[in-house]
Parts: structure tokens; C-alpha cells; sequence
């Protein structure tokens, strides 16, 4: 009797174990899916166009009737330097059919992974050579280009990143090619205006300064950094209040509107 107690007992124990190990593997499956789908509803993987907007067909606009051109290109700050990048390639190509009515705006993040280094620095020719690759295909073109910072041109979040955004935009201004530009320049959060021909007025905003927890440069006479969001926000309202009949174009880096 005693004997088959004992028996009994470790095949309980037995069955209590595997039990135990399909649970726990249920459980680990389980919060692996969870996981992912909560990824995959957060995340974009197409293109993303609003409903309310109309989706009617658009003709195709004959050369001569083009009075300007606006590419925009973000993220473009590591390209490949073994060959020439695919996406550059066609932005050049399409470009230069009409140089003179075209402006490229590079929407920040122009070099990865920290903005542009010191001179000292061993990334400091791989940083130039990402930069270039960009900077050539606006002086191939005939075109104009234009960078905005973005948060890696900022060192991404490292400190003394105010200092690796000069950095850059000194690189692009000692070329002394007025068709190639950063802005807003030294930091400020801007806006700066360009109206390009008499239609069209875009607008240059450093997003990542409203993010960015390090040290930045302030609206000169002002002591703050919330008097200088609401002086920025003033100039915003202005400058859209004054466009000329213009269509006016406000770019930076990070959405002013996202549905993430």
C-alpha cells in the first residue's frame, strides 16, 4: 500500500510539472504575440493618405506650364559611397531637366549617425563623404538645395550637439555655393522665409530645437526658452498671414501633424 502511495504521488507530480512547462511555454507564446501586434499597430507601412482628401486622378503637366518644382528628400544622410545611391541618382536626373525651377529640400538627418564631428574625429571624413554625396546632387543639377537639421544633425541627443550642427553647416557654407544652404542657420528654431518666384513661399522650421534638452540658442533680447516657442509661434502666424496670394510650405524635419 505504502508503495503505491509513493507510485501515485510521482506521477502526480509528474503531470503537475509538464503542466507547469506547457503553461509557462503558453504563457511566453502568448505575450510574443502580443507583442507584435501591438508593434505592428503602431507602426506605418505603406504610404498613408488622408481619407478626406480626393483621390481623382491628376493629368500629367506639360514642361512649359511648370513654373516650379519642389522635391523633398528626408533621411538621406547614409547613402552608399560604393556606388552611386539609387534614390540620389533619380532625384538628380529629375532635376536637371529643369534646374532652374527646381529646389530640393533635404528634410534633415543629412548625416548619420551624429551630425558632422569635430576635425580630430575618426568619423569626420565618413561624415564629409555622406554630406557630399548630397551637396553633388545639387551642384550637378543646377538645381537649389536647401538642408534642415534634423535630430541626428543635432549629435542625437548626445551632448555638445548644438556644436556638430555648426559643424555641418559650416561644411556646406565655406563651398560658397549660393544654390547650397542650410536653414534655419546656427541653431535658431526659425521659421526663415524663401519665396520662390511669385507663387510660392516655403517656410524652414528646426523641429528638433523644440526637442532637444541641451543648450540652444534663443531669439535675441529674449531670456527664455518659452518666450522663445512663443515668439516663434508669433513669426509662424505671421509669415502665413503675409504670403502674397503665395501657396506657402512649411517644412522640418518631424511632422507639425502626425496620425501615428
Amino acid at each position: 500500500m505504502g508503495e503505491d502511495l509513493r507510485e501515485r504521488i510521482r506521477s502526480a507530480s509528474i503531470r503537475l510539472r509538464e503542466t507547469f512547462h506547457s503553461e509557462k511555454y503558453f504563457i511566453l507564446f502568448f505575450c510574443a504575440l502580443l507583442a507584435t501586434l501591438i508593434v505592428q499597430g503602431c507602426s506605418i507601412c505603406s504610404a498613408f493618405i488622408s481619407p478626406e482628401l480626393p483621390t481623382s486622378h491628376v493629368e500629367p503637366i506639360a514642361t512649359r506650364d511648370i513654373l516650379q518644382s519642389l522635391f523633398l528628400i528626408g533621411d538621406a544622410g547614409e547613402p552608399s559611397l560604393e556606388k552611386k545611391e539609387p534614390t540620389l541618382a533619380a532625384l538628380e536626373a529629375n532635376t536637371s531637366l529643369m534646374p532652374e525651377q527646381s529646389t530640393i529640400v533635404f528634410l534633415g538627418d543629412n548625416i548619420y549617425p551624429q551630425g558632422m564631428p569635430e576635425q580630430s574625429n575618426n568619423e569626420r571624413r565618413v561624415a564629409e563623404l555622406r554630406l557630399d554625396e548630397q551637396v553633388k546632387v545639387v551642384e550637378r543639377s543646377g538645381a537649389t538645395g536647401i538642408f534642415i537639421p534634423g535630430n541626428h544633425d543635432w549629435g542625437h541627443w548626445s551632448s555638445g550637439g548644438l556644436e556638430n550642427l555648426k559643424r555641418q553647416e559650416e561644411y556646406i557654407h565655406a563651398r560658397k555655393d549660393s544654390r547650397v544652404l542650410m536653414s534655419p542657420r546656427g541653431g535658431s528654431p526659425g521659421p526663415q522665409v524663401f519665396d520662390i518666384g511669385d507663387r510660392i513661399r516655403l517656410v524652414t522650421l528646426d523641429t528638433e530645437w523644440w526637442l532637444n534638452g541641451d543648450s540652444k540658442p534663443l531669439y535675441p533680447g529674449l531670456r527664455t526658452e518659452e518666450q522663445t516657442k512663443t515668439a516663434v509661434i508669433d513669426s509662424l502666424s505671421r509669415v502665413l498671414r503675409t504670403d502674397g496670394g503665395r501657396y506657402v510650405i512649411v517644412v522640418g524635419h518631424h511632422p507639425l501633424d502626425s496620425h501615428g
